[in-house]
This record gives C-alpha cells, structure tokens and sequence, in this order.
C-alpha cells in the first residue's frame, strides 16, 4: 500500500486535520490511521539522522508518543503536518548521540575518505553476468557508503540535506518545518550540499569516473 508523503506540496493535510479532529473525540481508529500516515516517514528521517536501524526505531517511538500526548495542544493555527514534523526535527536533532555516533565521534570527511582508501578491493564479478543477490550487496554498500558520508556532517547539515537533497523537500515546506525562510533554508541547503560533494567527487567512481571507488569493489568492507 502506498502511503503519499505527508511533506510533498500537494500533501492532502486537510485529511490529517480530520484525523486529528476524530482520533481527539475518542476514535481509536482515526488514531492509528494517524500514525500509519506518519510513521514511516518519521523512521525514514531517524534512520539517516542516527543510522542504526534499531535507535531509529526507538527514536520513531519516542516521537509518535510525543505527538499522541500532545495531540490535545494542536490547535489548528499551522498546519498538523508542520506542527508534527516540527516535533520529529526537534527530536532529531536534540536526541542522545545515537550508537553509531558514539563510536564515529570524529569523523570527517577525511578520515571518511582514509577508510575508503583502506578497504582492500574485491575482484570484480564477470561484468557481463549479474545476480540479483550480487546487485542487492552493491546496492547496500551504496547506501551504507552514503549513510556513513552523511555522518560527517553536523546534524543540523545532516537534516538539512536529508529532506532537500534525499527527500527533496521543497523550499517552503521545509522552511515550514525549521521555522526560517525558505532563502535561508536555500543558503543551509547549499552549505550542507558542499562538502558531500566534492567529497564524492574526489573518492566516488559512480560520480567521476577516473575515481578507482566502486561500490562493487567494496562491498564486504561496508556489509
């Protein structure tokens, strides 16, 4: 089932605003119509702030409690949709360091690339075969390769280049949500797109080709 996304422009918020009104009457089932509207995209952001699976768990959790209990001081003035995810990016960015944080306490972009540079390279499969085991190794190591990229960014760089540059959030949601201008969220977006990439194209193969990184060349390094 497809789920629309609560923080695209033409986000149908007035069904939210009927939710809320119900879920606030007594209507269990308005409540959970609510957070399944929600909830996976509250994880979606935990996941790439903190990236261990299992604290983006509990910090989903620990949000959508929040939102429930605060329910009945929604009064209507923003919309639900800025005033819930104001809660998640509140959360976020002001939640314990997450596991994986504690253990990556300094990494940079540096150090990053030096850990690139040190993961031995695989022989490479026969490129005229594939396997779709083979494509979903290299498809996590991209992922894992960028999620540990977006660790050496502050968070507040980090979230900002999660909903811009990943969830490509609009301007004037987005500055809904952080409570700025959608210029000064523009000018953050553009801070926070720096570093990533000239990093990437400094190290990653798929960016600039004359890079030795792939990601199939270093796939056990990041499983």
């Amino acid at each position: 089932m497809t789920i629309d996304n609560p923080l695209a422009d033409n986000s149908a918020d007035h069904e939210d605003q009927k939710l809320v009104l119900r879920a606030r009457s007594g209507d269990r089932k308005a409540l959970e119509e609510l957070v399944r509207r929600h909830q996976a995209w509250i994880y979606n952001i935990a996941v790439r702030m903190l990236y261990h699976p299992q604290d983006a768990e509990d910090a989903t959790q620990e949000i959508l409690i929040k939102v429930l209990t605060r329910l009945s001081s929604f009064e209507g003035r923003s919309s639900f949709r800025t005033w819930l995810y104001r809660i998640v990016v509140n959360h976020v960015l002001n939640t314990k360091r997450g596991r994986v944080e504690e253990q990556h306490v300094s990494v940079d972009f540096a150090s990053y690339g030096a850990g690139l540079d040190d993961t031995p390279d695989l022989e490479l499969a026969d490129p005229n075969g594939t396997s779709a085991e083979n494509d979903l190794l290299v498809t996590e190591a991209m992922i894992s390769c960028i999620s540990g990229m977006l660790l050496c960014l502050d968070r507040e760089q980090r979230l900002t280049f999660i909903l811009g540059a990943i969830f490509e959030v609009s301007d004037t949601v987005a500055a809904e949500v952080l409570e700025t201008t959608p210029d000064n969220f523009r000018q953050r977006l553009a801070r926070a797109r720096r570093d990533p990439r000239s990093f990437m194209n400094d190290k990653c193969g798929l960016v600039n080709q004359a890079n030795p990184c792939r990601c199939a060349k270093k796939t056990r390094g990041f499983i």
